[in-house]
């Protein structure tokens, strides 16, 4: 687990906010920050602007995707640290 922060860090979608989460990632401290349920109706205008402009925009595409997955879970309360919930309920559900 220790690598994953630095790889993080190093991709394409690192980010000062990623930065600053990584120790709420590791704890495992899910205590929002901006909660998905506010976020997803920003991701909703990127992600719909990037369509009508012909921007490619595959990140603003996943993320959204995400969101919404969080919130079918019931966690669009909770901030973007929800996403590690919504992918360990994706890997337990094959």
């Amino acid at each position: 687990m220790d690598l994953c922060p630095l790889a993080a860090h190093a991709a394409a979608m690192a980010s000062v906010l990623y930065r600053m989460k990584t120790s709420t990632f590791l704890n495992r401290d899910f205590s929002p920050q901006a909660a998905i349920d506010h976020v997803e109706g920003t991701m909703h205008y990127v992600v719909d602007t990037a369509h009508d402009t012909g921007t490619f925009a595959p990140g603003a595409e996943m993320n959204r995707q995400l969101n919404k997955r969080a919130f079918a879970k019931g966690l669009g309360n909770e901030d973007m640290t929800a996403i590690i919930k919504v992918l360990e309920f994706q890997s337990l559900d094959g």
